[in-house]
């Protein structure tokens, strides 16, 4: 508001709440614990407490059982609490670690295939 009135303008604010939470499906989650822990490794596989943050992806949890991850992308050896967030110039992603996110998609989508193909059979 005070930008625009800076430049002799007005504006209106308006503020849609359009995005569900992200909520990750219990179930699910039980289920596919194990194929992060195969990708990544037992020890590399840590809980988060919950988060307030929004997604996108949420919606597809509106459809269908889901959940939501976090696979990191920090400089090895580099502070967490350091690092630039998401959306921000300073932002870096260390590309290393774009094998462990193929690597770890490949395992979560073919062990769910099998396992709700063995439920069945």
């Amino acid at each position: 508001m005070k930008i625009a009135e800076s430049a002799g303008a007005t504006a209106t604010l308006s503020i849609d709440n359009k995005t569900l939470i992200t909520y990750n499906d219990p179930a699910l989650v039980k289920l596919m614990v194990p194929s992060l822990q195969a990708a990544a490794g037992e020890t590399n596989v840590s809980w988060m407490d919950a988060m307030t943050g929004s997604e996108d992806f949420s919606f597809f949890g509106e459809k269908v059982p889901s959940f939501f991850f976090f696979l990191g992308g920090m400089r090895p050896g580099q502070d967490p609490h350091t690092a630039a967030p998401h959306h921000t110039a300073d932002f870096y992603i260390d590309e290393s670690g774009f094998k462990l996110g193929v690597k770890t998609f490949c395992h979560l989508v073919f062990d769910y295939g099998d396992k709700v193909t063995n439920r069945h059979t």
